[in-house]
């Protein structure tokens, strides 16, 4: 990228690039968004949770709690039913307990996202697992300096 005169880099973080002038994201062959300083609305940082933890710990919340009303209803005198009825309790308490961590998870885990926001394009950064609040609000800081 040829820079503007007097313009400067600012940040880069992989795709991302701050400068005195403008933002720039270029995903490889499938978007390129400029964006001036001039016209930037917002910045925000946003965590997208992933649904699919929703589904499986609501699938497996319902699959143990059928499974252990069926292993209850089971006759428990005769010691092959019995051994067969502990069996499906314990397998109804593990799809249990892995469908309260999945619901778990799905609170904490997500894709977070540096989005930059103008009245006509916005660009929407990916940020790592460990990346998050510490380098929005940095980049945040850097991008509202360099528009005084």
């Amino acid at each position: 990228m040829e820079l503007m005169e007097g313009e400067k880099v600012l940040i880069q973080h992989g795709n991302l690039l701050l400068t005195s002038h403008r933002v720039r994201y270029h995903e490889a062959r499938k978007r390129f968004t400029s964006i001036m300083l001039e016209e930037v609305c917002s910045v925000e940082g946003k965590r997208q949770p992933f649904r699919w933890l929703l589904l499986l710990g609501v699938a497996a919340l319902v699959l143990g709690i059928v499974i252990g009303y069926f292993a209850s209803k089971m006759d428990r005198n005769d010691p092959p039913i019995r051994f067969e009825a502990q069996s499906r309790a314990t397998d109804a308490w593990a799809l249990l307990a892995l469908g309260v961590g999945l619901l778990v998870s799905y609170h904490f885990v997500g894709q977070k996202s540096l989005v930059i926001r103008s009245a006509g394009a916005a660009i929407e950064y990916p940020l790592t697992i460990f990346g998050g609040p510490e380098f929005v609000s940095h980049f945040a800081d850097k991008l509202e300096a360099a528009k005084d």
